[in-house]
C-alpha cells in the first residue's frame, strides 16, 4: 500500500509540473477566430528562449502607424521550419498574418511571415503554407 502511494504522489508531482508550461504556451489569450494581416517594418527581431519575437511598425490598414510585438516559437522551433536569426532584420518590410490578443493588446501570435523576397515562413508546425 505505501508503494502505491509513493506511485501516486510522485505521478501527481510529475502532473502539477507540467500543468505551468502547458499554460505558458497557451494561446487561450488571442482571438483565433479572426486572422488579423499587419503590414509594416521591423524595428526588431529578437532571437530568444523561450519565444522569438518581432516589433512591427505598422504602415498600412486600420493598424497604421502603430507597432504591434508579434509572438512566435521558440528558437529551435523556427530553425525547423526553416528560420535562422537572419531570416529578418530591422528595416524589413514584412507581412505578418496572425490572432491578436483578446484583450486589445498591439500583441499577435504568430501564425506567418512573408519577409522580403522570400517565400512565406510558418511560425509554429501546425500552419500548412
Amino acid at each position: 500500500m505505501t508503494r502505491l502511494v509513493l506511485c501516486l504522489a510522485v505521478l501527481v508531482c510529475a502532473a502539477m509540473a507540467v500543468w505551468p508550461a502547458e499554460a505558458h504556451h497557451s494561446v487561450l489569450g488571442f482571438d483565433t477566430t479572426r486572422g488579423v494581416t499587419l503590414r509594416g517594418v521591423v524595428h526588431a527581431w529578437v532571437w530568444n528562449n523561450p519565444h522569438t519575437h518581432i516589433t512591427v511598425d505598422v504602415s498600412d490598414g486600420p493598424e497604421r502607424g502603430q507597432r504591434w510585438i508579434v509572438e512566435s516559437e521558440s528558437p529551435i522551433v523556427l530553425k525547423r521550419l526553416g528560420w535562422s536569426p537572419t531570416s529578418l532584420r530591422a528595416g524589413d518590410r514584412v507581412v505578418v498574418i496572425g490572432a491578436a490578443a483578446s484583450d486589445g493588446r498591439r500583441l499577435l501570435r504568430c501564425q506567418s511571415v512573408m519577409p522580403p523576397g522570400g517565400e512565406r515562413l510558418a511560425c509554429y508546425p501546425a500552419v500548412v503554407q
